[in-house]
C-alpha cells in the first residue's frame, strides 16, 4: 500500500478546476513501467469580486483611488459559484476595515451595522455590502472574505463545489484627499486723534478814565488750530487655525498682512503643527505703522502656508482668513469748554476733521465803579478747560469824579462862602496858612483872616491870563484853585467839597489833556519830576519851581508853564487821568 500528496497551490480564480492522479511504478524507466490512471476529480471554486464606493448621486467606484476626507464610503462583494451549485444558506461575507494602505494592523468589523447588507444565498450569485462609514484616516483599506459555512476538503469526486476557508480576492486600498486648514480671524483697529486749539482774549481798552463807572467790552476768540493730529495707530487681533482632517498637518507657517501699509507681526507662527481634532490654535498679531496708514478701512488677512501630501496634490498651500477693519478713534479734546474766571462758562465747541475748522467768538461786558479818585483793575482770564490753555486781558477803570472845583467856582458866592466860613486859629484863617506853604502864595499875609484870604483869592483869579511872554498869572490861578480843592476836601479843611481827599489822589502825568474835553494829551511828567504823583506832590513840585508870589516860575519858559497850568486845569475840571 502506498499513498501520496500533491504540492500545495492557490486557486487564483473562481471557476471549474480538476485534479488528475496517476500511479507510475518506475519514474526512472523510459516507459515508466506500470502506469495506472487513478481518475479525474473536478471542483467548482466560487469567484469573489469586491469594490469600494463613495456615496453620492450616483455612488462612485473608488477602489484604489482617492476620496475627500469626511466623504461617505462603503465596501461591496459579489459571489459567483461558477457552477450550478447555489450559495449555501450558511454563507456570509466578512468585511474588514483597516486604517492602513495594505490591510495590515488592527481592523474593525464592517460587516454588521448601519447600512450593511448581508450576502443573499440560495442562488448561484449573491452580493453583500459593508456598513456605511466616512473617510477618517489618510489611508484606508478593505478586505472582504467569503465564508461558505461548509469549508473543508472534498470527500469524493462526486462533490461539485469546494469551499475554502478565508477565500478573499485581495486588499482594496483607498487614499484620503485632505481638506485645507480652516483659517478665521478677528481685527481691531484704532488711532488717537488730538484736536488742537488756540485762544485769545482782548478788551476794548486796558484803561478807562471816567466819572464814576467804566464799562469794558471783552472778546474771547477760540479757534481750532488746524487739522487734528493722529498718532498711535494700532491694529491687532487673533488668527485661529483649525484642522478638519483626521491627521496632523505639520510645518505650518502663520502670517498676517494688512492692505494699508502696516507691518504685521505675530509670535509663534513658524513650523507649527495643527493637531487634528483639537480646538483651533490661536495666534495673536499686531500691525505697526511708520506713519499714517494709507487708508482707514479695508481688509486684514491671516494666512496659513503649509505642504501636505494629501492636500492640494502635495503642492504648497496658502489658506487665507480675512476680516474687514475700520479704525475707531480715541478722540482727545474734540469737544472743549471755554470758561472765564469772572464771567463763568462761555460756551462749548466741537472740533471738525476737515475745513472749515471750528471757531467761536464770545463777547461780554463788565462795568467797574472805583471809588472817587481811585482806580480798580480786573485781571480777566479765559481758559479752555480740557487743555488748560488760557488768555488774559487786564482792564483798569479810574474814577475821575473827585469833586474838584474850578477857578470859576472859587470866584462865585458859593466858593467865597466856603473860604470866608473856614476855620481860623487865633484869628488867622487856616486856609491861608495852608496856602502859604506853597511859594506862589507866600505873598499872602501870614496873619490874614478868612475874609482877607477870600479877597486874596478873588484878586488872583481876576488877574489870571495867559497873554504875554509868560503864563505865570494863569498858572498861579489854576494852582490856587487846586490848592483850595485839596484843603477843603481834606478833614483839616472840614471836607466841605469833593468825594475824596484830593491831596492823596494819584495823577498819571503822562497823558494830561491839552484842555478840558480835548482828545489830545501831553506828557507833563517832566514838569513835576515824574509820574504818577499825588495832587499834593504836584503842588509841592510846582512850588519848588516858583519864586515867592509866583511872578517867576519854570525858568520863565512859557511852554513849560503851560504844561503845568494844563495839569492843574485838568485836576480842577475832573479830567486829569487817575493812576
Amino acid at each position: 500500500y502506498k499513498s501520496g500528496l500533491s504540492t500545495p497551490f492557490t486557486f487564483n480564480n473562481g471557476g471549474a478546476w480538476s485534479f488528475g492522479a496517476k500511479y507510475i511504478e518506475n519514474p526512472s524507466s523510459p516507459d515508466y513501467g506500470n502506469v495506472a490512471d487513478l481518475g479525474c476529480e473536478a471542483w467548482s471554486i466560487p469567484q469573489v469580486n469586491t469594490d469600494i464606493y463613495a456615496k453620492g448621486t450616483p455612488d462612485t467606484k473608488v477602489t484604489g483611488g482617492s476620496v475627500l476626507v469626511g466623504s461617505g464610503i462603503y465596501d461591496t462583494a459579489s459571489v459567483d459559484t461558477k457552477s450550478a451549485a447555489v450559495i449555501p444558506g450558511t454563507s456570509s461575507i466578512e468585511f474588514r476595515r483597516f486604517k492602513t494602505a495594505n490591510c495590515t494592523g488592527d481592523y474593525t468589523d464592517a460587516s454588521i451595522g448601519t447600512g450593511a447588507v448581508a450576502l443573499n444565498t440560495g442562488a448561484t450569485t449573491g452580493t453583500a455590502k459593508s456598513i456605511d462609514s466616512i473617510v477618517d484616516a489618510r489611508y484606508l483599506s478593505y478586505l472582504a472574505i467569503f465564508h461558505s459555512g461548509n469549508e473543508g476538503l472534498v470527500s469524493s469526486v462526486a462533490d461539485t463545489t469546494v469551499y475554502v476557508q478565508g477565500g478573499a480576492p485581495g486588499c482594496e486600498p483607498l487614499t484620503a484627499i485632505g481638506k485645507p486648514l480652516d483659517v478665521t480671524k478677528d481685527v481691531s483697529a484704532a488711532l488717537d486723534r488730538l484736536y488742537k486749539w488756540k485762544i485769545n482774549k482782548s478788551v476794548d481798552s486796558s484803561l478807562k478814565e471816567a466819572a464814576n463807572s467804566s464799562t469794558f467790552n471783552y472778546t474771547v476768540k477760540v479757534d481750532q488750530d488746524g487739522a487734528p493730529v493722529d498718532s498711535n495707530y494700532t491694529t491687532s487681533g487673533t488668527i485661529s487655525v483649525s484642522n478638519p482632517n483626521y491627521w496632523d498637518v505639520t510645518g505650518v507657517a502663520i502670517t498676517d498682512s494688512i492692505d494699508n501699509g502696516g507691518n504685521c507681526t505675530l509670535t509663534g507662527g513658524s513650523n507649527v503643527t495643527i493637531v487634528a481634532g483639537a480646538p483651533a490654535s490661536q495666534f495673536s498679531y499686531s500691525c505697526s505703522y511708520s506713519g499714517a496708514p494709507s487708508k482707514f478701512s479695508g481688509t486684514n488677512t491671516g494666512t496659513a502656508t503649509y505642504t501636505d501630501a494629501s492636500i492640494n496634490g502635495g503642492s504648497q498651500t496658502a489658506t487665507n482668513g480675512t476680516a474687514g477693519y475700520t479704525f475707531s478713534m480715541n478722540a482727545t479734546n474734540k469737544t472743549i469748554h471755554v470758561t472765564d474766571n469772572l464771567q463763568g462758562p462761555l460756551g462749548t465747541l466741537t472740533g471738525t476733521d476737515a475745513p472749515a475748522y471750528a471757531s467761536a467768538t464770545y463777547t461780554y461786558s463788565r462795568t467797574q465803579t472805583p471809588a472817587a479818585g481811585k482806580c480798580t483793575t480786573e485781571n480777566n482770564t479765559a481758559t479752555i478747560t480740557e487743555t488748560g490753555q488760557n488768555s488774559s486781558a487786564s482792564a483798569t477803570a479810574c474814577n475821575m469824579k473827585t469833586g474838584a472845583l474850578t477857578i470859576g467856582y472859587w470866584q462865585n458866592k458859593n466858593g467865597q462862602a466856603i473860604i470866608t466860613g473856614g476855620a481860623s486859629t487865633s484869628g488867622v484863617c487856616n486856609s491861608g496858612t495852608f496856602l502859604r506853604q506853597f511859594a506862589p502864595f507866600q505873598d499872602l499875609s501870614p496873619t490874614a483872616n478868612c475874609n482877607q484870604v477870600n479877597t486874596y483869592v478873588q484878586g488872583i483869579i481876576k488877574s489870571a491870563n495867559a497873554s504875554g511872554t509868560t503864563m505865570n498869572a494863569m498858572l498861579k490861578a489854576q494852582m490856587l484853585a487846586t490848592a483850595l480843592d485839596v484843603y477843603f476836601s481834606s478833614p483839616a479843611g472840614g471836607s466841605k467839597i469833593g468825594n475824596v481827599s484830593l491831596g492823596g489822589v494819584k495823577i498819571n502825568l503822562t497823558i494830561i489833556p491839552t484842555a478840558p474835553g480835548a482828545s489830545t494829551t501831553e506828557d507833563a511828567s517832566p514838569e513835576f519830576g515824574g509820574s504818577p504823583k499825588t495832587v499834593l506832590e504836584i503842588l509841592q513840585a510846582a512850588s519848588a519851581n516858583s519864586n515867592v508870589g509866583g511872578t517867576v516860575s519854570y525858568g520863565q519858559n512859557k511852554p513849560t508853564q503851560e504844561f503845568a497850568k494844563d495839569t492843574f486845569d485838568a485836576i480842577n475840571n475832573e479830567v486829569a487821568p487817575i493812576f
